[in-house]
């Protein structure tokens, strides 16, 4: 099971990463890292973000609620697919 998840939705002008840290957080356990990537030609940050867990116990309860509303964004909750080399 993974420790990480793929969260679409994301809108930057309504929610800055603080919040959406302790929101996760806050409601389903401690956080090692958000990764929020740029679109490689524009530059500009991507509407989705990858949060990674300390344990995978946190990210299965983050998965298990699929949709959430933070701030009057609908965020879509799912693991990070691990690409194969």
């Amino acid at each position: 099971m993974s420790d990480t998840i793929f969260v679409s939705g994301f809108d930057k002008r309504r929610t800055d990463i603080e919040d959406v840290y302790n929101f996760f957080k806050s409601k389903y356990g401690p956080i090692k890292d958000i990764q929020h990537p740029k679109d490689p030609k524009t530059g500009r940050k991507q509407a989705f973000l990858f949060i990674e867990f300390e344990d995978a116990k946190s990210a299965e309860n983050a998965v298990s609620d699929t949709l959430c509303n933070l701030q009057g964004a609908k965020l879509i909750i799912n693991y990070k697919i691990k690409k194969e080399s």
